[in-house]
């Protein structure tokens, strides 16, 4: 993902930043409770939803308390297909497990 940053001179730089470092300023802007850096990040990270695994985006959601994140990739795990794998499970935790499971049963 490509980031633009003012510098205090004024220009605009692109860099990129990866899954593992949007996640580190996440964890820290959650600890720290600095909101607006949390809302950017959050926000960057939604940038990446097509290509942020359900599964990730649920563990995420656990980890820091983004609840708005949890239904959508319940439902999109939902209605795939292929059945959860062994370290989806792991990364989402049994009782979101059950809950995929009892959507699929409806």
């Amino acid at each position: 993902m490509t980031i633009q940053s003012n510098s205090p001179l004024g220009s605009i730089r692109e860099y990129e930043v990866s899954e593992h470092e949007l996640e580190s300023a996440l964890k820290q802007a959650t600890l720290w409770k600095f909101e607006r850096v949390r809302d950017i990040t959050v926000s960057r990270f939604e940038a990446l939803s097509p290509a942020l695994a359900p599964s990730r985006a649920i563990q995420l959601a656990h980890l820091y308390g983004i609840k708005h994140w949890v239904i959508p990739a319940i439902e999109r795990l939902s209605l795939r297909t292929e059945s959860l794998t062994v370290e989806e499970a792991n990364q989402i935790g049994f009782e979101t497990v059950i809950e995929i499971c009892a959507h699929r049963d409806t």
